[in-house]
């Protein structure tokens, strides 16, 4: 495949969002486009997915190489050749950014989501059959064919959409942010899916602020900067450009240059006071029994008993303290905090928030003490205007103080100049730091975030790390849940592990480290490399 663009503008707009981009790859190669929030990295993604200008329409200036084929793009209003996606993905399979908006939302398994493009494909029963079993043992699915794909956590949604194309088998495979929310595991499972593509011949792009990770994979690297190719080349040489210490990218952390390692936090000591702004008593939680219908089997659906996402849950967040909630995809993380703000209620036990049982209580009157940073910020932002989103939290406040806070929360989240933007215009990073600002706005006693450094790059990292001392500064109980323990080592004072729904670990970040990982793993979480690197010397 081969990309020459010229200029992309989206409907409406006066400057081009995508210029001077010449994309060549290979079969067999993989190649890294690296880049910041708003660079234009996922814009990319979906011109080469075909879903760009699309219906979505845009004026397009470029030249496509596929599959011997070649399209030729002229802008706005002229004769520009129709895309059919069902041709197109024969070819050119693709993942986004959310693994939610890809959902086919008729599959009513795991295994008939993965299914469905290969259906579509015509591809025959037994043989479909065998490659949704393959794709799935190779991405750990195994065990999740007969969930539900909505009942699934963020990680394994995205595991289940990377399948779904993998199945393909395309001749070219574009992957926006493929690690994103991923566990350990996980990550090593899709990093061995793309392995094993390449070896067969597939071409793969790879696009992601971060230039480790799966990035390590590609021979070849692009750098992006305000929608422009600013450097391509080797990978190596690439990373070692100006361009590379320039952006806003986030460094390899196995890189031992990396400059973070030089402003590396000590870690913050447990606060003096102990009050508990929240606390878990012997919580447990289950989905209800489902009944399903077997893939591609008979008619009769089967029985799949409940399972247990929380099991005897206890646990206790200080005013002032910075926790991090760890473990594999799955493990109950995201059940654990949709308990602390009411979106979930247990089966038994408590949820305490200052003292009081919330019991019985709203979920609107939970939030007036708990904010709740979503995993996917699309699911909390709603309004018209970025100033709109951030106020509307805000309703006992008379309109001047209102404002000054609507302000205040811009400024510290680098949204000040986007106040009259719509949220879903701006890039998923940028959507990150919206939902941020709403929280920070309302200045709750407990601050609960989802995988909140998913999209960022690293400037919005730096912010998010400002927002997570200052609240715990002035007396809020900041819990975290990520796979980033490469940024909550630096951030956060206290680890928390999860695993089949129970807390195995649960104490002073070193401390937990030191007794949890010495193999660089554990419960399907990756050690920093900061302190891997500590220990070793």
């Amino acid at each position: 495949m081969r990309l020459s663009l010229g200029s992309f503008h989206y409907p409406g707009e006066d400057r081009p969002t995508l210029q001077g981009i010449e994309l060549d790859v290979g079969a067999g190669e993989c190649v890294l486009v690296a880049g910041g929030s708003g660079s234009g990295k996922s814009t990319l993604a979906r011109i080469l997915a075909g879903v760009l200008p699309g219906r979505h329409n845009g004026a397009l200036t470029a030249r496509f190489e596929v599959a011997g084929e070649t399209l030729v793009f002229s802008g706005a209003g002229s004769v520009n050749p129709r895309i059919n996606p069902t041709v197109w993905n024969r070819h050119i399979a693709y993942v986004g950014q959310i693994p939610s908006a890809q959902l086919s939302t008729v599959a009513a398994t795991v295994a008939e989501e993965i299914a469905f493009a290969l259906e579509n494909a015509g591809m025959e029963h037994d043989l479909m059959k065998q490659r949704v079993r393959t794709t799935a043992s190779a991405l750990g699915l195994t065990e999740l064919l007969e969930r539900k794909p909505t009942e699934l956590s963020g990680g394994e949604q995205r595991r289940m959409i990377i399948a779904s194309a993998a199945a393909l088998n395309p001749a070219t495979l574009i992957l926006d942010e493929p690690m994103a929310g991923l566990d350990a595991d996980a990550r090593h499972a899709v990093e061995n899916v793309i392995g094993s593509l390449v070896d067969r011949g597939a071409g793969v792009v790879l696009l992601s602020p971060e230039l480790g990770g799966a990035g390590r994979l590609a021979g070849r690297m692009l750098l992006l900067d305000g929608g422009k190719m600013v450097a391509s080349g080797p990978r190596q040489i690439v990373l070692t450009s100006a361009w590379a210490a320039r952006l806003p990218v986030i460094p390899d952390p196995l890189d031992a240059s990396d400059p973070a390692e030089n402003i590396l936090q000590p870690l913050c000591p447990a606060p003096s006071a102990r009050t508990a702004a929240a606390a878990l008593g012997g919580v447990v939680y289950r989905y209800g029994t489902q009944h399903r219908r077997p893939f591609l089997a008979s008619r009769k659906r089967a029985q799949t008993p409940a399972h247990a996402v929380l099991d005897g849950v206890d646990l206790a967040l200080g005013g002032g303290e910075r926790v991090a909630i760890a473990g594999a995809n799955g493990a109950g993380k995201t059940t654990l905090l949709r308990h602390l703000n009411g979106l979930a209620r247990p089966e038994s036990g408590t949820v305490r928030i200052l003292d009081r049982d919330i019991a019985g209580q709203s979920v609107g009157a939970v939030s007036a003490d708990v904010s709740y940073l979503f995993q996917d910020p699309q699911d909390q932002l709603f309004e018209r205007t970025v100033a709109r989103e951030v106020g509307y939290g805000l309703p006992g406040l008379d309109p001047a103080a209102r404002e000054d806070a609507v302000k205040e929360a811009l400024r510290r989240c680098g949204l000040a100049d986007h106040a009259g933007a719509h949220p879903y215009e701006l890039p998923a990073s940028a959507q990150r730091l919206v939902a941020l600002a709403t929280v920070l706005a309302r200045r709750p006693a407990v601050l609960v975030m989802d995988e909140p450094t998913v999209a960022m790059d690293r400037d919005g990292l730096d912010r998010l790390a400002e927002a997570i001392s200052q609240e715990a500064a002035r007396g809020a109980a900041v819990a975290l849940v990520t796979h980033d323990l490469d940024f909550a080592y630096r951030h956060c004072h206290r680890l928390v592990l999860l695993s089949g729904g129970r807390i195995v670990a649960d104490g002073p970040f070193a401390r937990v480290l030191e007794s949890h990982f010495a193999g660089g793993e554990a419960f399907g979480v990756q050690a920093p490399a900061a302190w891997l690197r500590r220990r070793e010397a």
